[in-house]
């Protein structure tokens, strides 16, 4: 349900009154399963709510399905200095925030999807280049099923996440078993 408050607040009619309540909350919503990282996050140290107004002013009520106009909106997200935004690696709340303002167009990128794809390296969810890889491939994955995606209250492209983020348990758990077999089957002395 907050998914589905957060999107409806963050319709471009909405946009202008967006408040550091909503991107508190949001940031909640991106970060509640990362103990350390919510605690931080309940009282906002330095959250000035004339960059967020500045930001949310300087963004298009709407982008055409562009890498370079997303990338465009990741790097303007970090002159800000928005927390959660700020530092060059915040790629994964970047994402996430310009996912609620554009919800047909930027799917979220965090390690959760590049683990579900066999992707996931440390740091690659900081890394714009494979950002500006992964875009694509979950446009292709909506486009895809779009024909079976429907009757769903999410976007194809918010259902590829959800159903990335499901999947990604289950890849990290073949990786741990198909390790442990080779593993137990490795003879050191041949």
């Amino acid at each position: 349900m907050l998914y589905y408050h957060l999107v409806a607040n963050a319709s471009a009619v909405a946009r202008p009154g967006l408040s550091p309540d909503w991107y508190e909350t949001l940031l909640y919503w991106k970060l509640y399963s990362q103990p350390a990282a919510v605690s931080g996050i309940t009282r906002l140290q330095g959250l000035d709510a004339k960059h967020l107004q500045q930001f949310l002013e300087r963004i298009p009520e709407t982008i055409p399905r562009q890498v370079s106009d997303i990338v465009e909106l990741v790097e303007l997200a970090g002159k800000y200095q928005i927390p959660g935004m700020k530092l060059g690696t915040a790629l994964p709340v970047r994402s996430t925030v310009l996912h609620f303002l554009y919800p047909n167009i930027v799917p979220i990128f965090d390690q959760m999807v590049l683990k579900a794809l066999g992707a996931w390296s440390p740091g690659a969810n900081k890394n714009l280049d494979i950002l500006c890889e992964y875009i694509p491939h979950a446009w292709a994955l909506a486009d895809q099923h779009t024909q079976q995606l429907t009757g769903f209250q999410e976007t194809p492209l918010r259902l590829v996440d959800m159903a990335l983020w499901v999947v990604r348990d289950k890849a990290q758990k073949a990786k741990r078993n198909a390790t442990a077999k080779f593993a137990s089957s490795w003879d050191p002395s041949c």
